[in-house]
């Protein structure tokens, strides 16, 4: 590459005079007094007119009837789902807990869900050595409701019958019926 001394003399003109455009004050873009002058005058003449409330435009389109009318098929909607929360049946309730007395056999002291690789002979061997009978069950949740062989047991029996069943392996949940002992 050829070095050549003129271009470096017009480069060094060229920078010379940018930095002569620079150094001078430059005007400024807008003149603020006349804006601010041009604004105060459309503030005062706007508080002279009285205010003139707008058109109302008649014919908005098809547009403002769909929105309407999908606005009537929601209220519809609602109400339909409203009054059928209303009509529901109250007195079934929309679940039931694994605890709930409601509908086990007279009895029913305890209540249990095995794992699904205990098998049926090690679990009446496991329940026959605690004196234990299953009286309901399995339910959707695949748990068993037990009772006691002897008629009258102490909380202490029971404790320690639920004690007994939970050490014992191939057992999900052991509980007393009615909550916690």
């Amino acid at each position: 590459m050829k070095h050549d001394a003129d271009d470096d003399s017009t480069d060094l003109a060229w920078q010379r005079a940018l930095r002569q455009a620079l150094a001078e004050p430059q005007p400024p873009l807008t003149d603020a007094d006349a804006g601010l002058k041009r604004l105060m005058r459309r503030i005062d003449q706007g508080d002279a007119a009285p205010a003139m409330a707008p058109a109302r435009r008649r014919g908005h389109g098809p547009l403002v009837g769909w929105l309407a009318a999908a606005v009537v098929v929601e209220a519809v909607g609602l109400s339909v789902l409203g009054a059928g929360l209303l009509w529901r049946d109250a007195a079934a309730p929309a679940y039931q807990t694994l605890s709930a007395p409601a509908g086990e056999p007279a009895g029913v002291a305890l209540r249990i869900v095995p794992a699904p690789a205990l098998r049926a002979d090690e679990l009446q061997a496991l329940l026959r050595g605690l004196d234990l009978q299953i009286v309901s069950g399995p339910n959707a949740a695949g748990a068993y409701g037990l009772a006691l062989q002897a008629r009258a047991a102490s909380e202490q029996q029971v404790a320690a019958k639920v004690a007994a069943l939970r050490a014992a392996p191939g057992m999900r949940l052991v509980e007393p019926v009615g909550g916690p002992r």
